[in-house]
């Protein structure tokens, strides 16, 4: 039986490597003066989903954004904790909408790992997306090996019958 993987990436990986090969400047891209910053931290503001907000970080004069949420954490029931999303730098060459099209992109990623993060099998936790190291993963183990009660059954009852 197949076992294989569920992905949890979404279409960013691919949206920035189309930019980057488009673009004429050099990645990660270095924004030029404080109205870039202020233009994508408008466009930020645009964007509402659920309670989460977009963010743009200015680390060494790149422009990244995440997006930021208050959340209950999902191995420590109760606790609340302020979880972010991995960096994406974003260039002055990027349009608006492309711009747009990335928050999207990073909110269903997002949402991807922490479905996968609270889905529970019998009160386990059968899809959790970090590596020992705590380190989020891009994909997870999929159930598909998992033999059915009926398929297992029928195989007893085959065995059995000396089939």
């Amino acid at each position: 039986m197949a076992s294989g993987t569920i992905d949890l990436k979404s279409a960013l990986d691919s949206m920035m490597h189309e930019h980057a090969q488009t673009c004429p400047r050099r990645h990660p891209s270095v924004y030029a003066d404080a109205a870039c910053m202020d233009r994508f931290r408008t466009l930020c503001d645009r964007v509402v989903y659920r309670d989460w907000k977009p963010i743009v970080s200015d680390m060494g004069s790149i422009p990244y954004l995440q997006i930021t949420a208050v959340m209950e954490d999902s191995v420590n029931s109760g606790v609340m904790m302020e979880n972010n999303t991995r960096p994406i730098a974003l260039c002055e060459e990027m349009s608006d909408g492309f711009i747009f099209d990335l928050i999207f992109e990073l909110i269903k990623e997002f949402e991807l790992h922490e479905s996968a993060e609270r889905f529970r099998l019998d009160g386990k936790a059968v899809y959790y997306p970090h590596a020992a190291d705590g380190h989020p993963l891009r994909s997870v183990r999929s159930m598909r090996a998992l033999e059915s009660a009926n398929r297992r059954s029928a195989a007893v009852t085959s065995l059995i019958a000396g089939g």
